[in-house]
């Protein structure tokens, strides 16, 4: 993975604007704040490659869920089997389960979609651990 990732970066020429709105997601920090408050730690990604993932909550010293807010957004990723199916076939070599939520779904119906995170993170947790 570390090989894939860097042959990526040389290809994904790196555009710091986009770097500073990914850091400054405002989606994003909802969830983490709200992960937070049920009292878990998340691990935040400050790695925007291919392969990243907006937070992550860690058991045990490994990474037992990932936590994707929106669809990643990278130029390698316009094709829905690449953005689908091959990258989260390679993350889940690292990490068993990969959890999305989307600002849409949160705005809509916040309760049913921090019930589904929760849900999520409580079975990441019982399942890897």
């Amino acid at each position: 993975i570390e090989v894939a990732n860097n042959n990526l970066k040389k290809l994904s020429a790196k555009n710091s604007l986009e770097d500073i709105r990914l850091k400054n997601d405002g989606f994003k920090n909802t969830v983490k704040s709200y992960i937070e408050s049920l009292g878990y730690e998340v691990v935040e990604n400050n790695d925007y490659n291919v392969f990243y993932l907006d937070l992550a909550i860690e058991s045990r010293g490994r990474f037992v869920l990932g936590i994707e807010c929106d669809s990643p957004k990278n130029i390698l990723l316009k094709n829905a089997r690449y953005r689908e199916l091959w990258r989260l076939q390679v993350l889940k070599k690292t990490i068993p389960m990969i959890h999305r939520t989307t600002s849409y779904r949160w705005l809509k119906d916040t309760e049913i979609e921090q019930n589904r995170l929760k849900e999520a993170i409580v079975h990441a947790l019982n399942t890897n651990s």
